[in-house]
């Protein structure tokens, strides 16, 4: 990261303890649980710009994973310069350094006064690209840091470096002449040499997931902060994070198409998560600012150690606060077809996957469902026609971002060849506005009608909905009244036929209702919150609503109630355990109870059950089911009343952990991938 307005560095500044890394910080899932046996080990891969937008914007998952023992290789495409030189460089390279060794457990003490003397040095010969240096922690081998020194926006009059590769093939660009790398030298990038180094070093770790930043960050968040390179190009983030993203794009398409179809990329906010709610609970807040304060202290435009803790400048201590990737997962992508079996959904390599319970309650799959001719971006929402039906509805990952639905050609059959366009409710405004409609969701009208919402471009709800039963769409999309909406909404259909739609902003929780069934949509009223996730919504067995968000500051997860079905909202919201987990949990329904799944501290799942069927969670804990996940949990009941809970492991395959016999209260199996490798 690199502030661009060096104002910044003389804003206030603020206190953060350095918490010492314990279990106690991580809480449940803590990732020591032994995580799933594969025959394909996960590893990790990070692409950014500078030396510390890993440790503010990716973590505490980059910490998560190596703590969990699993390889790691991040590269940092620019020598985060700025416009004090070498030197300045060097020392937010050792800060890199420093806080890499905390995550991996190591003793930061025992080389600071030579921070390099932890690590073994070495020259990789790319295929195709360029000599790098490569970085390897003595005391834990599989975690390595790549430093390509390219010159960070602020080289001598040539802003905008990354900016100008990424444009222009024959522009020629090199690297900041560093006197401490003695293995490599000064080494000249055009485009192809860049995105062909980047190829070769995915070859040589081979990973699973690669984490980038965001390449196309949403202009209506932080629309204030607008970045403009010397030809004229503006950004609504720093130019090097989205130019770094999008070479890491192209980088990791071609390695997909060659080495790895189902390669998982997780793309994380920049800049703007501070336009949205503080979203990690204050245990793992201490963990990462414990960790970027290793960083800090070797950077003089950070901050500086008291003695005591961290002081940071503004606005580093709102970036700790928060973790927010692009494009979250969500919970609704397992749909359960016309005979009760499940399925399973998503995406890898840009392409759709599903895995299906087959007649004896075994998984099949992966089936590539392909795509629309356009790589899909992570979230995918799953409905029910009216004759049983699955149909699924994905968010193209292109500068169009159109909405695309396919399809069963029967209930209980196969999947149609073909996708169907639903077009994207800001394309008249054009790019990048087309880039802030979020993922979409479906709920079914009381006719059977099945109804698509997203956020559009101007933080409102847009809609689509079947003229007729398993029918086609309407052809424009209608906009619903309301603003500020981060994030995907969340809709269900109540006992009486109605949809009601529900949706975070950045203060508070809006509401939706059709006044009728099929009808129109009005606003309403919930409880005051303010959300740090997008909403969950569950069914009581009485007709009740209850809706669950992540709170902003606590990282807790509350819900509010209604007091009756269909009525008023109890006045306040409640709030459950803490479980040190950030993003929307997975809810189901079972005898009556709801049970609830989050993605924990430690990246594994928990989950905890009412107390009552409408009633409380006041008796309830938290029950750990370990796991390593990707990202979000999904749930759902299978057809012989079993709750099967679900995650995308970060080795690429879909497991599954499935209740031992039906009822509320049966404990779970053991997670195990299911289908095929």
């Amino acid at each position: 990261m690199r502030t661009g307005k060096i104002v910044l560095a003389a804003v206030g500044a603020l206190l953060l303890g350095v918490g010492a890394y314990t279990t106690a910080h991580i809480g449940l899932g803590e990732p020591s649980a032994s995580p799933p046996q594969t025959t394909n080990p996960a590893r990790f891969m990070q692409i950014v710009a500078h030396e510390d937008d890993d440790l503010l914007f990716m973590n505490p998952d980059i910490d998560a994973a190596i703590r969990a023992g699993y390889d790691s290789m991040t590269v940092y495409l620019t020598a985060g310069n700025g416009r004090s030189g070498a030197d300045y460089a060097r020392s937010r390279q050792d800060g890199s350094l420093l806080a890499y060794q905390k995550m991996a457990g190591a003793d930061t003490s025992e080389c600071r006064q030579d921070v390099r003397s932890c690590w073994s040095s070495h020259t990789l010969t790319v295929g195709g690209g360029a000599p790098v240096q490569v970085f390897t922690l003595k005391k834990r081998p599989g975690v390595q840091l790549v430093f390509l020194d390219l010159p960070d926006g602020y080289d001598d009059g040539k802003s905008c470096a990354l900016n100008h590769l990424w444009r222009d093939p024959d522009v020629t660009v090199h690297t900041l002449q560093d006197p401490g790398n003695q293995l490599v030298g000064e080494v000249a990038y055009t485009r192809e040499t860049l995105i062909r180094t980047l190829v070769a070093l995915m070859k040589n770790v081979d990973p699973t997931v690669v984490r980038t930043q965001d390449p196309a960050p949403n202009p209506r968040l932080g629309e204030r902060d607008v970045w403009q390179c010397r030809n004229g190009d503006s950004f609504h983030d720093h130019y090097d994070h989205v130019n770094a993203a999008r070479f890491a794009d192209e980088a990791a398409r071609r390695y997909s198409a060659t080495a790895n179809p189902r390669l998982l990329q997780e793309y994380y906010r920049d800049y703007n998560v501070k336009d949205s709610a503080p979203d990690l609970s204050p245990r793992v807040t201490a963990v990462k600012n414990g960790i970027f304060c290793e960083y800090a202290r070797e950077d003089i435009h950070v901050g500086r150690s008291d003695g005591k803790g961290c002081l940071l400048m503004d606005p580093y201590p709102r970036y700790v606060e928060r973790t927010y990737p692009r494009w979250p997962r969500g919970s609704s992508w397992v749909g359960r077809d016309a005979d009760g079996r499940l399925h399973a959904f998503a995406v890898e390599g840009g392409r759709l996957y599903t895995w299906w319970q087959n007649s004896r309650g075994a998984f099949d799959g992966p089936r590539d469902l392909g795509n629309p001719g356009v790589p899909l971006a992570a979230p995918v929402a799953v409905g029910n026609n009216d004759d049983g039906r699955l149909e699924v509805f994905v968010i193209g990952a292109d500068d169009a971002a159109n909405i695309y639905t396919t399809y069963q050609s029967k209930s209980d059959g196969d999947w149609v060849s073909h996708w169907d366009d639903m077009g994207n409710p800001s394309a008249r405004q054009g790019w990048p506005a087309t880039r802030s409609v979020s993922a979409p969701v479906v709920a079914v009208n009381g006719d059977g009608r099945l109804q698509v919402f997203v956020t559009n471009a101007g933080g409102g709800i847009s809609t689509k909905y079947q003229l007729v039963d398993n029918g086609a769409w309407t052809d424009v999309w209608v906009d619903l009244p309301g603003a500020g909406v981060q994030g995907a909404p969340a809709a269900v259909t109540t006992d009486d036929g109605r949809i009601e739609i529900f949706a975070s902003t950045g203060s508070r929780v809006l509401h939706w209702y059709q006044r009728k069934p099929n009808g129109d949509f009005a606003a309403g009223a919930f409880p005051a919150v303010t959300p740090a996730s997008s909403p969950a919504i569950a069914k009581y067995p009485d007709g009740r609503l209850a809706v669950f968000v992540r709170e902003a500051g606590t990282g807790s997860l509350v819900y509010g109630y209604q007091s009756g079905p269909g009525g008023r909202w109890a006045p306040a919201v409640r709030r459950l355990p803490a479980d040190d987990g950030y993003a929307a949990p997975a809810l189901v329904t079972v005898n009556g109870r709801v049970v609830v799944f989050s993605r924990n501290g430690g990246t594994g799942v928990s989950m905890i059950r009412q107390d009552a069927a409408n009633g409380g969670y006041d008796a309830a804990t938290w029950t750990d089911l370990y796991g390593v996940s990707m990202s979000c949990i999904a749930a759902a009941v299978d057809r012989s009343g079993r709750v099967v809970a679900f995650y995308l492991g970060i080795d690429g395959r879909m497991y599954a952990a499935a209740q031992t016999a039906p009822g509320v209260d049966s404990a779970f199996a053991r997670w195990s991938a299911v289908g095929a490798a």
